[in-house]
């Protein structure tokens, strides 16, 4: 058995970063992270715009204007949002002008109509700007040439809007890691299948899938198996040569029907460790097989869910190169007391709001999933360390 610091070191040490890259449009890239630095070709605006619906005027036509005593000014045209005639800007004069119209040469501020008669021939204007009131410059957004998005850059909306206003529709993303999921149990079947004589629904590899897929991660395979060695073993060596990463759950214990450890030796892996330091999951093994890992979960669904959530992630992070991947670990306020000590690091289900967290010590059972709709998160419980309410303690957040 070995600490839990040491089994994610031990994780990041023999993960890859992925290679591989795919171009996919912007409106797909969400959660993907990018492959390239990105750099604006042009500037945005390209032209001098106006910030509201108004006039464009030289400052210094207006600089004494005042409601009592207005500066009028002849009105030598109107530009709307996306006309391309071109209007040359004299003293003297006014244009008429809407929000996003391209500002005439010439002109150095918009007054807001507010702050005229609405003047069409001419207008009188009843305040003062300053030069450049209400313009937006060329390049106030982004300048041509600047560099707008970081290479390994997790894409979100934000990204996209940026992305579209400097006209790119088409970018490279790292490919997204490719898992494959193996649940083993001959008691297990899926949704949907009558159930048998002393078999259950599969619930893990269900609640591992969702939580990939939101996370942008491809399922390639999702699949039950006896316990079985020979069954298992075809069903990792297809796995293999498919996928970037395998997930199994079950089989990793000491139990008659534990084959997980036995097939790892069968197909020639390297075992990375067996057995972290944790409750719940304690028997979770990891196995390398050339550049791939194989991570191997408890088969009690809340288990799984803790081996997956305190592994995984750093695996992600590493191959896709970008930390945002990792868990969300942060401090927060015990408001229950946790006296049951443990020799190992326990994770509780908890449920964290405004900096406070509330662990149900008497729904803690491993096998048990459906208390994980009143939770949002884990807490951490020190091995040998009784917590009380008012403690300030290690949480982890679920992201996905």
């Amino acid at each position: 058995m070995i600490e839990y610091s040491k089994a994610i070191k031990i994780l990041e040490k023999n993960i890859e970063y992925q290679k591989k890259t795919e171009e996919i449009h912007i409106l797909d890239s969400y959660g993907y992270i990018i492959a390239e630095d990105i750099y604006s070709s042009i500037s945005v605006p390209s032209f001098p715009k106006s910030a509201m619906d108004g006039y464009a005027v030289c400052s210094e036509d207006i600089i004494n204007a005042e409601k009592e005593a207005p500066i009028k000014l002849k009105v030598t045209g109107k530009i709307t949002a996306g006309d391309s005639h071109v209007l040359f800007g004299k003293k003297g004069q006014a244009v008429r002008i809407m929000t996003g119209g391209r500002i005439p040469d010439g002109f150095d501020c918009v007054v807001k109509q507010e702050d005229t008669d609405y003047g069409k021939d001419e207008v009188n204007v009843f305040t003062s700007l300053a030069p450049y009131s209400n313009y937006c410059k060329i390049g106030e957004d982004i300048q041509k040439g600047q560099l707008v998005i970081k290479k390994y850059t997790r894409i979100e909306s934000s990204h996209i809007g940026v992305l579209a206003s400097i006209g790119i529709s088409y970018i490279k993303i790292i490919a997204p890691m490719k898992v494959s999921i193996l649940c083993t149990g001959s008691e297990l079947v899926n949704p949907g299948i009558k159930l048998g004589e002393a078999q259950i629904y599969n619930s893990c590899s269900y609640v591992i899938a969702s939580k990939l897929k939101r996370a942008g991660i491809k399922i390639v395979n999702i699949e039950n198996c006896d316990d079985d060695t020979e069954s298992i073993k075809s069903r990792i060596k297809i796995f293999l040569e498919e996928s970037d990463l395998i997930i199994t759950t079950g089989g990793v214990s000491v139990g008659e029907k534990d084959l997980i450890p036995h097939v790892m030796k069968e197909l020639g892996t390297v075992e990375l460790f067996r057995k972290v330091n944790i409750k719940p999951g304690t028997p979770v093994t990891v196995n390398r097989y050339k550049e791939k890992l194989i991570l191997s979960f408890s088969g009690n669904p809340f288990a799984a869910i803790v081996n997956f959530e305190l592994f995984f992630w750093y695996t992600a992070a590493k191959f896709m190169n970008n930390d945002y991947f990792k868990p969300q670990k942060f401090d927060v306020i015990l408001k229950n007391d946790i006296v049951k000590e443990n020799n190992l690091k326990r994770f509780l289900r908890g449920f964290e709001e405004n900096g406070k967290v509330f662990c149900d010590t008497t729904r803690q059972i491993s096998s048990v999933l459906n208390e994980m709709l009143n939770c949002n998160c884990l807490v951490e419980q020190p091995e040998g360390k009784k917590l009380f309410s008012g403690e300030v303690v290690k949480c982890i957040k679920f992201r996905y």
